[in-house]
């Protein structure tokens, strides 16, 4: 989605059971990136306040049959350019016991099985709001050159130290110091 500062727009998904009744929770979280590039959901980190649902956040669903989730995100008035939020939708799964078939008694060790299935939704947004001199501050720090494959690969890390939310593109270019 793309905005304007403390405007406020809808969003919605629609979520289909394919094949199995669903039993399904949903609630806002946190994003996380790993240094591998995966985006993750964040449990440490409480998530953002300027989202929300509008429909419940609790409902089961039978095979075949679906149910739109809509919910709105107010833009803060914060100077960032590009901010991204996550919705945990989690199938809470069904259990499973296992019982001897011969019945049982109160000596039988049983054992139970509870499948969890979890899936990612994540809500962007640009509210193209940054200043070109706010990109300055950007740092590339601990920079290191190592071989895959047999060839050559650059692993930086860019630190961003300002408090808003960048999306941008680094390229680079490897000098050996001895044509310098």
């Amino acid at each position: 989605f793309a905005g304007r500062r403390g405007e406020t727009i809808p969003f919605s998904f629609t979520i289909t059971s394919t094949g199995k009744p669903l039993n399904l929770s949903v609630m806002l979280v946190s994003l996380r990136q790993e240094e591998s590039g995966i985006i993750m959901h964040d449990i440490h980190t409480p998530p953002e306040q300027h989202i929300r649902f509008t429909t419940d956040t609790s409902f089961s669903l039978a095979p075949g049959q679906s149910r739109e989730l809509k919910g709105e995100i107010t833009v803060p008035l914060s100077k960032t350019n590009y901010l991204s939020y996550g919705v945990l939708v989690r199938d809470q799964g069904s259990v499973n016991e296992l019982t001897n078939r011969n019945g049982s008694d109160d000596t039988e060790t049983r054992a139970s099985v509870k499948f969890v299935t979890q899936y990612l939704l994540r809500v962007d947004l640009e509210t193209r709001g940054v200043q070109l001199e706010d990109l300055g501050a950007l740092q590339l720090i601990e920079g290191k050159v190592r071989s895959v494959n047999g060839l050559p690969v650059a692993e930086v890390y860019l630190q961003n130290p300002t408090d808003l939310a960048l999306e941008c593109m680094v390229r680079g270019t490897i000098d050996s110091p001895q044509s310098l």
